[in-house]
């Protein structure tokens, strides 16, 4: 990921270049007695950290063969634009 930041709607998700994710954290006090590692989820549309998928929340919407994956991506609601290795620009938005 080469850009973060927070979501202006709602704090608890982080925008990202690769989709927006749930910061549905545990509170400080529980991490000190039960420290753990989870994994976030998204929340909307995004790229799989594989770059294999469009994902919507935590499903997956769409394969992407190889020649269509990302070296960039930007993800806006609804909308998906993916910079593919063989230069061309892919967007695609959902409803």
């Amino acid at each position: 990921m080469a850009h973060l930041w927070f979501d202006r709607m709602a704090n608890s998700c982080l925008s990202t270049d690769i989709g927006v994710l749930s910061l549905d954290l545990p509170s400080v006090e529980s991490q000190l007695t039960q420290p753990s590692l989870r994994d976030v989820s998204y929340c909307g549309y995004g790229i799989s950290t594989d770059g294999v998928w469009v994902v919507k929340d935590e499903d997956v919407k769409l394969w992407l063969p190889l020649e269509y994956r990302a070296s960039e991506s930007a993800v806006v609601g609804s909308t998906v634009a993916i910079g593919c290795r063989s230069g061309c620009v892919l967007v695609m938005q959902f409803s």
